[in-house]
């Protein structure tokens, strides 16, 4: 491994990622064994216990276990904020919640934050409210 940054700390266990010689990345703990293989090409940032991830060039979520939670389908993602995210899929929006439910389907042109139980949609001229 090389190139080992500080991460974060997660249930009192340092977490870092290095990348290895292919530049892939991985999480590893304070003793250097791997918790999230060298699989990824980004690892980010963990919000509510799940890290944004891409594989291949699409976007989703793992849990600090590895196991993926939302598949990897998007082209972009947010972190998440009250148990939900805003996704983007061919160019519209949505959102996943924290099971990897697609509760906003992405068919909109933007999807905003109103609240923490509020978010407007618009799709051409109309927009929306979803709670």
């Amino acid at each position: 491994m090389k190139n080992m940054t500080e991460f974060g700390n997660l249930m009192a266990e340092a977490i870092a990622k290095a990348n290895n010689d292919v530049n892939n990345l991985v999480w590893v703990d304070k003793k250097g064994n791997e918790i999230v293989p060298f699989v990824y090409d980004v690892l980010g940032k963990i919000s509510e216990g799940l890290a944004v991830v891409c594989k291949n060039r699409k976007w989703g979520y793992i849990n600090t276990r590895g196991e993926e939670v939302v598949s990897f389908i998007y082209d972009h993602v947010d972190e998440f904020s009250n148990g939900k995210a805003i996704v983007e899929k061919s160019g519209k929006y949505g959102c996943v919640n924290n099971k990897g439910e697609e509760i906003v389907p992405c068919i909109y042109d933007s999807v905003l934050y109103l609240s923490k139980d509020l978010m407007r949609v618009i799709k051409g001229n109309k927009w929306g409210i979803f709670w």
